[in-house]
């Protein structure tokens, strides 16, 4: 997904960059921002077990809000 795409970009430009050559401080920096693209950004359900993408999230998200607005007209 786009959210995955945008992390691997980051971390090739990162990896890519000269990062080597900079202070000690950047190069923290740059080590801090590779490991945090390293992690897969999913939203977990079920205790982790299922990983919801943005895409899947969003429909669940629809689906709900139309369940509730379902159950809200029945009451009236």
């Amino acid at each position: 997904e786009s959210l995955e795409w945008s992390n691997c970009l980051v971390r090739q430009s990162i990896y890519q960059n000269k990062w080597y050559e900079m202070c000690p401080e950047s190069q923290r920096m740059m080590l801090m921002f590779l490991q945090m693209t390293q992690k897969p950004h999913h939203i977990k359900t079920f205790g982790g077990i299922v990983a919801l993408g943005n895409v899947h999230y969003l429909k669940m998200l629809k689906a709900t809000y139309s369940f509730i607005r379902f159950i809200n007209l029945i009451k009236r």
